[in-house]
């Protein structure tokens, strides 16, 4: 399967599991730019929503206004509370993020969690453009991911592309991008804190670049830590692999298939389950895949191949 038709793949069971209650968060990236076309091909209804800090480039107010006329849709745009902005300013300067790193983290809650907060009420699920590539925050990026501070199911269509693959989509079927890539931005995010780099550098390393790799977050994606998964025992986890027919029922549940009916067709007995699986299979005996799916990323008992079918 190539990467044009798993990335769709992943969006169109995301919709159909999610209808009316997932949408695409978008940045206005090359790889949000990919997402919002390969979602408007499946569903020219389909939500999408991005967060004006205040502080963007004009470059990315102008592609806003190009991409809702290219594709004849209306994106949503969250802005930050201006008590809170106010508060943040005049308290802490209009500069804090140079400051010091927790005054940056600052900025970017006011700026930017809180609005996505708001633009997250009403959803199970989010679509966004994160790619494995991208930095070494982001080396682990799953497919579908439980987004434990949000309590949502998180959608990556991209998770696997390289940027080439990402560029070639874009030229290959006239995506609109924003101008500033053609003049050494390759992230793009708050003016002060984006400066384009040089060609072959890390493409994150003009954004926050005062800052140390593995800080060069928002908190927009932060990524659970063992800690908030339920408890394995290391030996469970390592002798106790799960088999062809598991994997199966465990894809059903996470990409909406008949996992009810598969459970039913092809059940395991108890006594060859960990209590994590039996967890997800009393779910399942109430109907409820949703919460067994999960259970199932929060346990961490599904990776990638999992899903790509």
């Amino acid at each position: 399967m190539d990467n044009i038709t798993s990335a769709k793949n992943i969006i169109r069971r995301a919709l159909e599991q999610y209808p009316g209650r997932i949408a695409l968060s978008s940045s206005l990236s090359i790889e949000d730019q990919v997402l919002t076309d390969m979602l408007v091909r499946l569903d020219p209804t389909a939500r999408i929503f991005t967060l004006d800090t205040g502080r963007l480039f004009p470059e990315t107010y102008s592609l806003l206004d190009r991409t809702n006329k290219h594709y004849g849709i209306r994106i949503e745009v969250f802005f930050p509370e201006r008590e809170a902005i106010e508060a943040m300013v005049n308290e802490q300067g209009i500069n804090l993020f140079y400051d010091s790193l927790p005054a940056r983290k600052e900025c970017c809650r006011v700026r930017k969690i809180k609005p996505l907060k708001r633009a997250f009420a009403g959803l199970d699920a989010w679509i966004c453009g994160l790619r494995r590539e991208q930095s070494v925050t982001r080396t682990e990026l799953q497919p579908v991911e439980w987004d434990e501070a949000n309590g949502l199911a998180k959608i990556n269509p991209l998770f696997d592309w390289t940027e080439e693959q990402v560029w070639d989509y874009i030229r290959a079927h006239n995506v609109p991008y924003n101008t500033l890539h053609d003049e050494g931005f390759p992230s793009i995010g708050c003016q002060p804190c984006t400066r384009a780099v040089a060609p072959g550098a890390d493409p994150r390393s003009g954004r926050w670049w005062w800052e140390s790799p593995e800080h060069k977050e928002c908190g927009l994606h932060r990524r659970p830590s063992s800690a908030s998964s339920p408890s394995v025992p290391t030996a469970e986890r390592e002798n106790d692999l799960l088999t062809a027919t598991e994997k199966e029922i465990l894809r059903g549940i996470v990409l909406g298939y008949r996992a009810k009916e598969i459970a039913a067709q092809r059940y395991v007995s108890e006594q060859t389950v960990t209590t994590h699986r039996k967890n997800i299979y009393r779910k399942l005996e109430v109907n409820n895949s949703q919460e067994a799916a999960r259970y199932a990323l929060r346990a961490g008992i599904v990776d990638a191949s999992d899903y790509s079918i």
